[in-house]
Parts: C-alpha cells; sequence; structure tokens
C-alpha cells in the first residue's frame, strides 16, 4: 500500500543520513525565499494526496538552506521544497525530499 512504501523511502533516507553523518545528526534550515503556490499547482498536489485522504489547504516553494551536522560530517546545501498545510499544521511535501538529499 501506498502508506508503507512512504515508510519505507523515510527509513532508507534515514538509513542514509545515518551512514553518511552518524547516528544522533542534526539538521537546521534557513528560508531564503518562498513563493505561494497558484491553484493549478495546488489542486495537482490534491490529487496525488487524495489517495491517502489528505486535502492540502495551502502551500509554498521555499528555497532553504539545509545544514545537516554529525559526528562523521556536515554540510550545508541550497535546496528547493514544497511546504504543504494539512489542517493546521505545515509540511514539507514528501514528494519533494528526495531532492534534499
Amino acid at each position: 500500500d501506498y502508506t508503507e512504501m512512504l515508510q519505507e523511502t523515510l527509513d532508507e533516507m534515514k538509513e542514509e543520513l545515518d551512514d553518511e553523518f552518524g547516528k544522533g545528526w542534526k539538521a537546521s534550515y534557513k528560508v531564503l525565499s518562498k513563493e505561494k503556490l497558484d491553484k493549478d499547482k495546488l489542486e495537482t498536489l490534491n490529487n496525488r494526496y487524495s489517495m491517502l485522504d489528505i486535502k492540502v489547504k495551502e502551500a509554498y516553494v521555499m528555497e532553504v538552506e539545509l545544514t545537516m551536522k554529525g559526528k562523521n560530517d556536515k554540510e550545508v546545501d541550497t535546496s528547493k521544497l514544497t511546504v504543504i498545510k494539512i489542517g493546521n499544521k505545515w509540511y514539507i511535501d514528501i514528494m519533494s525530499m528526495g531532492s534534499l538529499f
């Protein structure tokens, strides 16, 4: 099922980060810019999340400076990602997370 596939993807990403930075790594970020998604792009996001019965209220594409730091390594990179509002909370769009790592 789709939820299990998403969980497996997140677990694999975490394992890769543990290998590169060491267990207990920390991530921090600084927002450099943001742009609100228009209605068409928001509708596309909602179509993707409809199979999980999730309604995205609002979304932004953000450019962030991401710092990953652990006992094995430290890396600073700039990346674009999408954040989505579900209910009253904000989340990183799982569909855009792959570009972070």
